[in-house]
């Protein structure tokens, strides 16, 4: 068993329990796992995707040959149906990079193919629809509910071969027939559709063990079917076994949709569902159709009430997860007012509340801090942008909730995506946007507990939140963003299935910026998704107004008699102070971590301990600190075993990237106090201590001396009231007073 528990099986027991949702839900698992190995779970109804017959009979008013189904294909309410198709290309062409479109295009038709960091070449054969790319190999094509994809005995990452089968490439090949009528396009859908329905019949290997998996291909496959659905070169069979399949594919979502409702209640469920919904709304002359529909709605806004907090932010606590869910619920929301279905107003708010949250968190580049799992995952791909690239779903809320603020934090220009979704008027409705600037200063999520600082020239990220399946051990951890560049960051995610030391190590707490204690984590990492003995976080203080003020800890190190508490402030502009308290008794190692994006280099340390952080030989920033006790640097950098100083920027992906651990060995409380400031900013820490309550930090600033001081219990038990927490004293000044707001969250 994957585990960092090293206690009693009994008491592990209990802990996994406790991690599972109790009891109820533990039976509960046990009866499906015995279940699905005696093959006694539930079926969906049987159907023959390829008889035109038993398909057409679908429908309460059947078509009266397999034609009709193009007709059918092309008719409901639907976001690609608000013009001629014509129409869609031609706004794509004047407004976005069509040509973009084309080259992947043609890569898709060819067989050349990217994900996860591997290439996929099938050029001049059909794709291999379960293909292992680390490996090799192929899955085993048996009953999915046979096909191992957990225990250690399993061919590989079964997310490689599940992103591959989520068809997403097949959108592309539709948009390039739109923007160009060549039928080549359409003829290489063909060719790979057949390969894919020959090599995956009905429930039938790796590819029919997922829900979700489901649900994100037919959303691909009814898109890239209806881009394609004026082709002569799309034959009508071809539609029947389409169409066959997204029934098919329903009906199996349906059948096991208990377990996604006990055991997935996060995207998966909402995923679930939210396919369901889309077929019944593009496929509405389906007899089941109206069933599917009252069976998701419900469960879509009670997902989103439970799964989205009022503030916007999301409870799984990462951003990759944050925007596949916003996609689900930005294609719900159009295709609900498509078809008239009503809306509840709350949940409208609260899918603009996640619009909201990526504005906060978007830097320049597109990109967002990434905390959290990160698996590249997107709910649907209507563009050609990057997958690290945020702004495309901006672009879309923009337009869809008449956001001029979101148009300018996507880069002031339309994607197209938002055309596709939205239709060509989307393009003058994103033009008469009303005039706005993406915002800056301080934004906080209080229930979701974080903290973005805007800046002309810097974007500064900091969070203290709860723990779920997604969740990294990264408590208090920051990230940085200077002059357009990844200076701090998260080290990423890399792998949910791989080699076990490299699931936790980018998973725990000295993968990121925050603090270990003798070289322990915030908590226990168990199997892939599972956390054991998990901290409370709890935030004081934080400044809405004015510089940057935050203040918040932890109990993640109680078993060791230790808590973790960290203040932010920001001195000037570009120059940032990071008090870490680390409270107690007894004798500990303290280590704080920080994590440079790949193309930083460290300078040599000199006194302080002080670092010079290089770009191409240019200096970037300076890292200092100071301490209670003497502080040891030790400078990783794509070390192994165990790993230590590597970045990951997408799934499956890593790199070697300078790290920075700076360590003492002391009787608790230990007080560091690192500065880190643009270069160019003489800012660096001199002495700190505590006296009667606060925190005291000498600094030296360009010659001159800054003395800050913070007081602990100043906000403590104080939310919404503003308070003084400190203040900075410089020789023959007056002392500048630091305020700050308890928070609420």
């Amino acid at each position: 068993m994957d585990t960092e528990f090293t206690g009693s099986p009994l008491l592990l027991r209990l802990h996994e329990i406790r991690a599972m949702g109790g009891p109820g839900v533990v039976w509960w698992r046990l009866g499906y796992e015995l279940r699905k190995r005696l093959g006694r779970l539930k079926r969906p109804e049987p159907l023959d995707v390829g008889d035109a017959a038993a398909v057409l009979a679908l429908f309460d008013a059947p078509p009266a040959d397999a034609e009709g189904l193009r007709d059918r294909l092309r008719g409901g309410r639907t976001f690609l149906g608000r013009a001629p198709l014509a129409a869609y290309a031609q706004a794509v062409r004047d407004r976005c990079d069509a040509d973009a479109t084309l080259r992947a295009a043609d890569d898709a038709a060819a067989g050349r193919l990217a994900f996860m960091g591997y290439r996929y070449d099938f050029q001049g054969r059909d794709i291999d629809w379960h293909h292992d790319p680390p490996s090799g190999r192929s899955w085993e094509r048996k009953p999915w509910t046979q096909v191992d994809i957990r225990s250690p005995g399993r061919l590989g990452d079964v997310k490689f071969v599940w992103e591959l089968n989520r068809c997403q490439f097949w959108p592309t090949l539709g948009r390039a027939y739109a923007l160009t009528g060549d039928e080549t396009y359409v003829r290489a859908w063909v060719r790979q559709f057949d390969a894919w329905c020959e090599q995956n019949p009905p429930e039938i290997g790796v590819n029919w063990a997922s829900n979700l998996e489901h649900a994100l291909r037919l959303v691909s496959w009814w898109t890239a079917a209806r881009l394609m659905a004026d082709s002569e070169s799309l034959p009508a069979d071809r539609l029947v076994r389409l169409v066959g399949l997204l029934a098919a594919k329903c009906r199996h979502i349906v059948a096991d949709l208990d377990y996604s409702i006990v055991n997935m209640a996060n995207n998966h469920l909402v995923g679930d569902v939210m396919g369901l919904a889309f077929v019944a709304w593009v496929l509405p002359g389906l007899r089941e159709s109206a069933g599917w529909l009252e069976l998701a709605l419900p469960l879509l806004w009670k997902a989103a009430r439970e799964q989205i907090h009022a503030d916007g932010s999301s409870f799984e606590c990462a951003a990759s997860y944050h925007r596949f869910v916003l996609h689900f619920y930005l294609l719900t929301l159009i295709m609900a007012e498509l078809n008239g279905v009503e809306v509840p107003t709350d949940i409208r708010k609260r899918v603009e509340g996640l619009a909201e949250f990526v504005q906060a968190a978007i830097r320049p580049d597109g990109t967002v801090p990434q905390f959290g799992d990160w698996d590249s995952g997107l709910g649907y791909r209507l563009n050609d942008a990057p997958v690290q690239d945020f702004r495309p779903v901006l672009s879309t809320a923009a337009v869809l909730f008449g956001r001029g603020d979101f148009a300018a934090s996507a880069g002031g220009r339309i994607d197209q995506e938002t055309i596709w979704l939205l239709g060509p008027a989307a393009a003058d409705a994103f033009d008469a946007l009303p005039a706005a600037e993406t915002p800056r200063g301080t934004i906080v999520f209080p229930i979701g507990g974080y903290v973005f600082a805007r800046g002309a020239d810097e974007h500064l990220f900091i969070q203290n939140t709860r723990f779920t399946s997604h969740t990294h051990a990264d408590l208090l951890s920051l990230a940085w963003h200077l002059h357009g560049r990844p200076v701090l960051v998260d080290s990423g995610t890399y792998t949910y299935n791989g080699d076990w030391a490299w699931r936790t190590w980018f998973r725990q707490s000295a993968a990121h910026n925050t603090v270990t204690v003798d070289g322990r984590g915030q908590a226990t990492a168990h199997r892939a998704f599972r956390w054991l003995a998990r901290p409370q976080a709890r935030n004081h203080a934080v400044a809405f107004d004015g510089p940057l003020v935050f203040d918040g800890e932890h109990d993640g190190y109680r078993a060791a008699g230790a808590a973790h508490r960290r203040v932010l402030l920001a001195l000037e502009d570009q120059a940032w102070l990071c008090l870490d308290l680390i409270d107690g008794r007894g004798s500990h190692r303290v280590c704080v971590h920080w994590h440079l994006a790949p193309d930083l280099a460290v300078g040599p340390v000199t006194d302080g301990p002080a670092l010079a952080v290089l770009r191409d030989g240019n200096g970037v920033c300076t890292l200092a600190a100071a301490s209670t006790s003497p502080l040891a640097v030790d400078l990783p950098r794509g070390r192994t075993d165990p790993p230590d100083g590597w970045v990951s920027d997408g799934y499956g992906q890593k790199e070697p990237a300078w790290a920075i651990a700076m360590s003492t060995t002391a009787e608790l409380p230990v007080t560091v106090a690192t500065v880190f400031a643009a270069a160019g900013k003489a800012v660096r820490p001199a002495a700190v201590s505590r006296t009667d309550g606060d925190v005291v930090v000498d600094l030296d600033a360009g010659g001159g001396a800054m003395t800050v001081r913070y007081h602990l219990a100043a906000a403590r038990g104080r939310p919404r009231q503003d308070v003084e927490v400190g203040r900075i004293e410089t020789p023959g000044g007056p002392p500048r007073t630091i305020r700050a707001t308890g928070w609420e969250g």
